[in-house]
């Protein structure tokens, strides 16, 4: 009888580890399946910020256009200026 009754503690015990192992596994789990969702979401976040760094990139090289482009503007006309003012004293000269 006692070793029946000592088996049956051991297979409660055993049952006991099991049922707790089966509840650790289930937590580790939920832990998995919640980092592969975290996961995705940094990812969509990730691909968001990217296409949103591009079109900023694309915006700043066509302000750095205009820019030049003004710049060029403005040195043509200081030029153009220039030469007439040479050509107009020159002309007023004769």
């Amino acid at each position: 009888m006692a070793e029946l009754n000592d088996m049956d503690r051991r297979v409660r015990y055993l049952e006991d580890g099991s049922e707790k192992n089966d509840a650790h596994h289930k937590e580790f789990q939920k832990r998995f399946e919640q980092l592969g969702k975290d996961g995705v979401r940094m990812e969509e976040r990730f691909i968001n910020i990217m296409t949103t760094l591009n079109q900023m990139s694309c915006t700043l090289s066509e302000l750095k256009g205009k820019d030049g482009k003004r710049w060029e503007m403005i040195v043509g006309a200081i030029i153009v200026a220039a030469v007439s003012g040479a050509v107009g004293y020159f002309f007023s000269r004769l």
